[in-house]
Parts: structure tokens; sequence; C-alpha cells
């Protein structure tokens, strides 16, 4: 199954990085312009993908910047066929994902449990995961 990964945090690289390597060949991936993030997709061992890079919808121009990121995802992932999206926390792509008909659009939770994220991929994801701590089960040491 084509895959596309959104990585937006040094931490969700770290997270995906083993499906990331197990994946197709023709998976995708969606990267945030970080310094971080650049010095990893330099550094670490995963194979060959094809990277889609978008700011950051942070500061003074975060709306403008949201919506320069949706652009580029929605050109970026025109006609690719990707089946599914999977993302940690950045609810813009699932909503692209929605409108280009990915059928699989998977969102897992950050650790905030009210955020303008989670509003917002609501209404987008097929499929969402949440930490233990919210279901009221044991909390990992």
């Amino acid at each position: 199954m084509r895959t596309c990964w959104v990585i937006d945090h040094p931490a969700h690289f770290q997270l995906f990085a083993p499906w990331i390597r197990a994946g197709d060949e023709e998976d995708v991936l969606i990267v945030a312009e970080r310094d971080e993030l650049d010095l990893m997709l330099e550094n670490a061992p995963l194979p060959e993908r094809e990277v889609i890079r978008v700011p950051r919808p942070v500061g003074r121009a975060a709306f403008i910047r949201a919506h320069e990121r949706m652009d580029t995802v929605r050109s970026g992932l025109r006609k690719k066929g990707i089946e599914r999206i999977i993302v940690k926390g950045a609810s813009l792509e699932l909503r692209v994902a929605k409108r280009l008909g990915i059928a699989e659009r998977w969102y897992l939770s950050d650790t905030e449990s009210n955020s303008l994220a989670h509003r917002l991929a609501k209404g987008s994801a097929t499929d969402v995961v949440l930490p233990l701590n919210w279901l009221g089960g044991p909390v990992a040491a």
C-alpha cells in the first residue's frame, strides 16, 4: 500500500523511521522545513523516498504558511496513487488528503488533549490513535 508519511518534528521522524524503512519504495514523505529535520534526512539510514518539503505554520504569518503548506501538499500528492496518509499531530495534510480522495487517513494524537490540530483532524481522519492515558488505562513509566 503506497503511504504518505508526514514528519513535522524530529520525534515524529524517529517514530516513523522503522515503518518508512520497511515500507514501499514508492512511499512519499512530507517533511516540515526545520533545521533538525534537514540533518536527520541527510544522516538517517532511510531508503530513497520522494520528499515534499512544507513550511511550518508558525509565527505572525501562520495562516499564510498554513495555506502554502496545503497548496504544496495538494500539488505534491495529486496523481501519486497514495492510498494511505499517516500523520502525528499534523492535521492540515489530512484535510488535503480527504479532498484528494485518499482512502485511509490516520491521525496519531500528540499528548495535548485540546488542540487546534485535533479539531481540524476530527472531520478528516478515518482512523485515530490516542495515548492510553486518554482512555483511562495505565500510563507507561
